[in-house]
């Protein structure tokens, strides 16, 4: 969901490159990788004083739920169906909703080209509901002119604010003055770095982002 801080945020912070996509044989897979991406993200997010923007999720991932299987055979978007799983009452269930994107791949492309995209959707799936984060729909609507597309659009420089292999938090804190874009990429490595240098006071920022559900797991990577 959109939350309330976003108004008053510098922008958002997106990520690119091979951590955007999410390929995983199955849901439950998939429901693990997007929720740690949010967690490290939202982290560096909120150092920065941006909003994290959710993933999305592959068009053709195998554990999206096929149209034929649901009744519908032949009406679906290229053979998936739009539901959170199936059957009802899709516990665990997972699925996608599919668009049209610039920005579909998660690369800063300024071109304005569109191409198929998808976003997840979601059943009874714990811990997907609460982080205050964006849906990655909010790009595109930053990104709608061929003007935003060229002025309001940078790439974080991740490489040069990692120290030992680990992203450090006050080279963060004393760059996120420096990007005035509202969009701004980070594209890290795979497995994500892990993040040092956090105070208490960043951490009790951090948490703020999270209900009661998430807590526990977002300590667990502060």
């Amino acid at each position: 969901h959109q939350p309330s801080e976003l108004a008053n945020s510098l922008g958002v912070l997106v990520l690119a490159g091979p951590a955007a996509r999410i390929d995983t044989a199955t849901s439950a897979e998939y429901v693990s990788a997007y929720n740690e991406r949010r967690r490290w993200l939202l982290r560096l997010a909120v150092l920065l004083q941006r909003t994290a923007v959710d993933p999305r999720a592959p068009c053709d991932a195998p554990w999206v739920v096929s149209d034929t299987r649901t009744g519908h055979r032949g009406r679906g978007y290229r053979g998936r169906w739009y539901t959170p799983g199936w059957p009802w009452p899709f516990d665990g269930g997972v699925g996608i909703v599919g668009s049209k994107c610039r920005y579909g791949e998660a690369e800063p492309n300024t071109t304005g080209a569109t191409a198929d995209c998808c976003a997840p959707i979601f059943g009874k799936v714990a811990g997907v509901r609460c982080y205050e984060t964006a849906h990655p729909a909010i790009v595109e609507t930053y990104l709608a002119t061929t003007y935003a597309r060229r002025t309001q659009s940078a790439e974080l420089p991740l490489a040069d604010l990692m120290v030992g292999g680990e992203v450090d938090a006050g080279k963060l804190r004393a760059v996120r003055g420096r990007y005035e874009q509202q969009v701004l990429w980070v594209r890290p490595p795979l497995p994500l770095p892990p993040l040092r240098g956090l105070s208490t006071s960043d951490r009790a920022a951090v948490q703020r982002f999270a209900s009661k559900e998430c807590l526990t797991a977002l300590k667990g990577s502060l």
